[in-house]
């Protein structure tokens, strides 16, 4: 699971106005100033992940991943967004244990700050 929100995690961005001045890679950004917190970004960014931040691996270590965001602003539902996925995916599974995505009809969402599909078409044997 949080491989899978390292990787495409629902939501990529959040704005925020800095309280104060905040020195970041070489960059002074001043109290006062908008900025987008890309959390997208950095759950692939190589300097923390490494040279393969952009590949899917079920066992990198993901402490540290931000699908959540970080400290004060750790989102307050993620143990409940977390345990609502695995408990989709068990019943998924158990249910259509053949299943496979139709990867030619995916169409995702189109929108800022949310991501996911719109239509995930599947495929699966009928069970009796």
């Amino acid at each position: 699971m949080e491989e899978t929100l390292r990787f495409d995690s629902s939501n990529h961005l959040m704005a925020r106005t800095l309280s104060r001045d905040v020195d970041l890679h070489g960059r002074t950004m001043d109290a006062g100033r908008k900025v987008l917190l890309l959390f997208g970004s950095a759950n692939r960014d190589e300097r923390f992940w490494g040279p393969t931040a952009d590949a899917f691996d079920l066992d990198r270590d993901t402490t540290g991943q931000l699908a959540f965001g970080h400290g004060i602003h750790f989102c307050l539902g993620a143990a409940v967004a977390r345990l609502e996925a695995r408990v989709a995916l068990e019943e998924l599974l158990w249910r259509l244990p053949d299943y496979h995505v139709v990867e030619s009809d995916l169409e995702r969402v189109h929108s800022g700050n949310v991501r996911g599909y719109a239509r995930l078409p599947l495929e699966f044997s009928p069970s009796s």
